[in-house]
């Protein structure tokens, strides 16, 4: 019995702890990134962890702490948020710019969006990291992070 009791414990740790599969990774673009590119405010509600981590919320002006932000606020500042740009990145790419991230709580999936402008003969380049951590057995949106 005690066999089969820790067998049924290490089983459901590795289902927590599971890498995802190319398929579950292929479904995450099809799904959620593709309602981001589409602006599907419905679709994203549902894919939005409970709190929406990154910078977001300072990179827009939201004039609240950062422990007030909501998927409220996030959603009615999407567009600016995930600009044009950057969703014709998304757009025109695919399930492998999904980077599978191990991390001490399990796996995040980041997807990278960079870029690069020149302004008085200097380069500059920044990154904006759209990030799915599993919540409840689900990949939901749980950060927007900007590097640069």
């Amino acid at each position: 019995m005690k066999t089969y009791i820790i067998g049924l414990f290490l089983l459901a740790i590795g289902a927590v702890f599971a890498q995802p599969t190319e398929d579950e990774l292929k479904l995450l673009w099809n799904n959620e990134v593709q309602a981001l590119v589409k602006l599907d405010k419905k679709a994203i509600r549902t894919q939005c962890a409970s709190y929406i981590g990154g910078e977001w919320g300072w990179v827009i002006g939201l004039e609240k702490n950062e422990d007030e932000w909501s998927v409220e606020d996030f959603l009615m500042h999407v567009e600016e948020i995930l600009d044009a740009e950057l969703r014709e990145n998304l757009q025109y790419g695919d399930p492998s710019m999904i980077e599978v991230v191990e991390t001490d709580e399990g796996y995040e999936l980041q997807i990278a969006i960079f870029s690069s402008f020149e302004e008085d003969g200097e380069i500059y380049e920044s990154a904006v990291f759209i990030i799915y951590t599993e919540e409840e057995g689900k990949w939901k949106l749980s950060a927007i992070r900007y590097a640069g």
